[in-house]
């Protein structure tokens, strides 16, 4: 499967399975056009790639080429390399086009490296997410302040306000809007929210340990 998504204000992505990686070279140009561009307009990470690859070290040429034509004759770095251990000689070699950040030192174990390398991602992706998806979710209502309380409960009406066909821009704004406030998760679209542990009365009562 490949995804590409994202705009102007938005990162981008291309997830390539290893069947599409291995037919590249054959297939690929259009996906080779748009890997072109984000280097040109972008900062890229690249991550689970291999930088000895003959169709990226192409890439990389063909848009360090053009980036000193347009420029003063230095290109800049277009990306970061995330590696799993230190390898002094493949930094150097590609240091004009990306910086390498490694997991690890040389002798590290790789088991290490990759759970350093999994911790990071899973940091990217939490930064990226936007931090307001709680505030409609019935998963998080007795995490509100009251603050929080009191715009939840000012929207929770908007939803039957929306025409079902969505058909207007602005209700699909609206409606992309409550989406990423967490309208439609879990107890969502009708159905039974989750129960309110959070608010609910604790029993402090001395539990019995019964036998069997």
């Amino acid at each position: 499967m490949l995804k590409l998504h994202g705009d102007a204000a938005h990162p981008a992505s291309v997830v390539l399975t290893r069947e599409e990686y291995l037919q590249f070279g054959n297939t690929g140009a259009a996906l080779a056009g748009v890997l072109h561009s984000l280097l040109l307009t972008r900062h890229v990470l690249f991550v689970g790639t291999s930088m000895l690859d003959d169709d990226l070290i192409r890439i990389a040429h063909q848009v360090r080429t053009a980036l000193q034509t347009q420029g003063s004759g230095t290109a800049r770095r277009t990306g970061t390399v995330l590696a799993l251990q230190e390898d002094a000689a493949r930094a150097r070699l590609w240091e004009r086009d990306v910086e390498t950040v490694a997991m690890c030192p040389a002798d590290a174990a790789p088991a290490e490296a990759a759970r350093r390398l999994e911790v990071l991602l899973d940091l990217i992706g939490c930064l990226s997410t936007p931090p307001t998806g709680y505030l409609l979710d019935p998963a998080y209502r007795g995490l509100l302040d009251e603050e929080e309380r009191r715009l939840a409960e000012a929207l929770a009406g908007v939803p039957a306000a929306l025409p079902r066909d969505g058909s207007s821009t602005v209700g699909q704004e609206v409606a992309a809007l409550l989406r990423r406030l967490g309208h439609g998760s879990c107890g969502g679209d009708g159905a039974e929210p989750p129960a309110d542990v959070a608010t609910r009365p604790r029993d402090d009562r001395t539990q019995e340990q019964r036998p069997g």
